[in-house]
């Protein structure tokens, strides 16, 4: 990332007020693993979903745009300092706003590419049981799978478990399916 020609790579303090306060400036990595970690503990505890699909989305259950901090009233002053102060009509400077949208960029395709999943451990895999997230047929609420193979762009190919001499198998999409519990009442 650059700002006003100079490479941010390691995080920086700066004094964003006379000796009022002193920010860390966070690298972009350090801002993304942020982000995502408060997405983890908004999916924990109940205010986002799980399978929540891309960063627009999160503005559904919050305000995404305070994932990383970057609405918090010192580290907002010291990223508009460090990146130029404020333009002519008292908004962000463009440095910054280049910083914020690759930081959301980046996990909007965290979101799209199963990051939650991958970070939780319940990213789906070959073998794995499997069940549908709702209910739109007949049927469909007892109805369990196993995975055929691993799930490849989105879809899975997966054999229903039923009572039957040769199970049949669908295609389905992985949004439409969930992990089963290994142990207890579903």
């Amino acid at each position: 990332m650059l700002n006003n020609g100079k490479i941010i790579s390691e995080p920086e303090a700066i004094n964003s007020r006379e000796d009022e306060m002193t920010a860390t400036i966070p690298t972009l990595d350090e801002s993304i693993e942020r982000m995502k970690q408060e997405i983890l503990e908004d999916i924990k505890a109940g205010r986002v979903p799980a399978d929540c699909p891309s960063f627009s989305a999160l503005h559904d259950y919050v305000d995404a745009n305070e994932y990383g901090g970057f609405c918090e009233g010192a580290l907002a002053d010291a990223l508009i300092e460090h990146f130029g102060g404020c333009d002519k009509n008292e908004g962000m400077p463009g440095a910054m706003l280049e910083f914020l949208n690759s930081a959301q960029n980046a996990i909007d395709l965290w979101l799209k590419n199963n990051g939650v999943a991958q970070s939780t451990g319940t990213m789906m895999k070959k073998g794995d049981v499997v069940k549908f997230k709702e209910a739109k047929d007949p049927g469909d609420a007892a109805c369990k799978m196993v995975l055929v193979d691993n799930p490849d762009g989105g879809r899975v190919l997966v054999r229903h478990l039923v009572d039957m001499k040769i199970q049949p198998t669908s295609i389905y999409s992985t949004k439409d399916l969930q992990l089963c519990p290994l142990h207890g009442d579903e």
